[in-house]
């Protein structure tokens, strides 16, 4: 059996906010969204201000693994939005990744770790998984965004086994 990283930070990735979590022994000790002050420009800019962003907030801390979500390419008709943003969100991954110098990085496609359960559904999962203690260390954020921090969250609990209704991932 694997163990349970000391520091294991998790990224759900976006251009403008994105959702992190950190669990400490395996346990949530801080979980937040993360906005971009660059609200208008793409590319490498963006991608290193809301990088700067996600290192300030968690400034301080040694990550021993680092879960991101991978873009995923969907089937035509199911992809709703411009197909070019999955380009953006892995220059988003990388960027954190560089910020953060975590010892060991993994990443999960989003079929990978929740599937194809509807975002209300896979949220109350996540939530309902957390301890009354873990629930209280999510920062406040506008209900429209707090997906982004719940499948960071989620993708910490898929990591460390704790996820209901998912098998644990094997990094060996």
């Amino acid at each position: 059996m694997k163990s349970v990283p000391e520091v294991l930070g998790c990224l759900d990735p976006g251009l403008r906010e994105a959702g992190i979590a950190v669990f400490r022994r395996g346990v949530l000790s801080k979980a937040c969204l993360v906005r971009n002050p660059e609200r208008t420009i793409r590319g490498p800019r963006a991608w290193t201000a809301i990088a700067t962003e996600a290192a300030k907030r968690l400034e301080g801390l040694e990550l021993d693994t680092l879960i991101l979500e991978v873009p995923q390419v969907y089937a035509q008709g199911k992809w709703k939005g411009d197909p070019a943003d999955l380009i953006e969100l892995a220059g988003v991954d990388g960027a954190v990744v560089q910020a953060l110098h975590p010892r060991a990085v993994y990443g999960y496609l989003p079929r990978e770790w929740k599937g194809q359960t509807p975002k209300p559904i896979h949220n109350a999962r996540v939530e309902g998984t957390l301890t009354p203690v873990e629930l209280e260390v999510i920062e406040p954020c506008p209900a429209s965004l707090r997906h982004n921090v719940l499948d960071a969250v989620g993708l910490g609990l898929f990591q460390l086994g704790r996820l209901r209704g998912t098998c644990a991932p094997r990094l060996d």
